[in-house]
């Protein structure tokens, strides 16, 4: 599966050395993991050093494991709280708070996780949510139009509509929440 560009920000699952090095090619500085692992990690130690700079989070994943949402149940930011943990939370906003920092910035951004259909489209259509000022809904769209594999799950949509509304409140989540 090939990353798809959504204007400045893409997913990916985990990638080898090729996929950085076309990354590079193709505009991209600054790549997103949120599986623990990162460059130095994927890539032989003989290999040329990529050029993208890189950040590393360790963010679980139930989003997979979440019924798809049928696009009738109303969900809420309540929804999430009461399905993950404070330590899920905090990896999550630092994660997106980095996104929307490195889009604010002009950057093109790659965000990957192992299989690129959960963690790292949520944390992308949280970013474009955020920087864009897009619905929840929208933003999803707008990184699922690059990958028909990708399924909003109920899990996925609750975590878009608290960061939205802990965006709101708290004006960047300059403080990370609990």
């Amino acid at each position: 599966m090939r990353a798809g560009a959504v204007n400045a920000v893409t997913v990916s699952p985990l990638p080898d050395s090729e996929a950085f090095r076309g990354w590079q090619r193709e505009g991209f500085n600054r790549w997103i993991s949120l599986c623990g692992v990162g460059a130095s990690d994927l890539l032989d130690r003989d290999e040329t050093p990529i050029e993208i700079e890189g950040m590393v989070f360790r963010l679980a994943d139930p989003f997979s494991a979440s019924d798809p949402w049928d696009g009738r149940e109303q969900l809420g930011a309540r929804d999430f709280l009461e399905h993950s943990t404070p330590v899920l939370r905090a990896n999550l906003l630092r994660a997106v708070r980095a996104l929307v920092r490195s889009l604010e910035q002009g950057e093109r951004v790659v965000v990957f996780c192992h299989l690129g259909l959960s963690r790292s489209p949520l944390v992308a259509a949280a970013g474009l949510m955020v920087a864009r000022r897009l619905d929840p809904l929208s933003a999803w769209a707008a990184v699922a139009r690059t990958n028909d594999e990708l399924r909003l799950t109920r899990l996925a949509l609750a975590a878009l509509l608290w960061i939205e509304s802990t965006w709101n409140q708290d004006r960047g989540f300059d403080n990370d929440i609990s």
